[in-house]
């Protein structure tokens, strides 16, 4: 009782000024759900499109993708989609998030290209996407896609090792 401000002070006041000072509880951010697609020529060359100018990331270069969506359905519209046969769904997912929403993204690995592509895309090479102006979720699905092939990469070696190193 010993503070001179006592008597124009809020939390003294109230009576209970311990809880004063606290943050209030956010509201917690929404989830939404994605697909990226990787999708990947014959010369290595990754496809990129150039977002619209309107929307969240506008006018950014990114990997096409499905709808951002509240009700994880990414894989369904994936899998109803006649011109895209060949893909599969890489392990994981990759979390951001941005000022109002949580977002999860999984990749699907669509080849070969599907004909004909999307509007304003072009390929570029994965190893120097770092040329390229990218928000950072894009950088991290490349990253996640890139580990995922070192990883794929060591495992067919090391089985070609020990198949060779097998004695019959």
């Amino acid at each position: 009782h010993l503070c001179p401000l006592k008597e124009n002070c809020k939390a003294y006041t109230s009576g209970n000024p311990a809880q004063f000072g606290k943050k209030n509880m956010k509201e917690p951010k929404p989830k939404r759900w994605g697909l990226a697609f990787w999708i990947r020529r014959r010369d290595g060359k990754i496809l990129f499109q150039k977002r619209p100018n309107d929307g969240l990331l506008g006018g950014m270069t990114d990997l096409p993708g499905s709808s951002w969506n509240t009700d994880n359905n990414a894989l369904q519209e994936l899998k109803r989609n006649p011109k895209i046969t060949n893909w599969s769904i890489i392990p994981g997912e990759i979390h951001h998030t941005f000022s109002h929403f949580h977002l999860n993204i999984r990749v699907a690995v669509i080849n070969p290209p599907p004909e004909p592509l999307l509007e304003k895309c072009f390929w570029h090479c994965p190893a120097s996407a770092h040329e390229l102006a990218l928000p950072a979720l894009t950088k991290k699905i490349i990253s996640h896609v890139i580990q995922f092939e070192k990883l794929t990469q060591k495992i067919v070696f090391s089985r070609r090792l020990i198949s060779r190193a097998t004695v019959y």
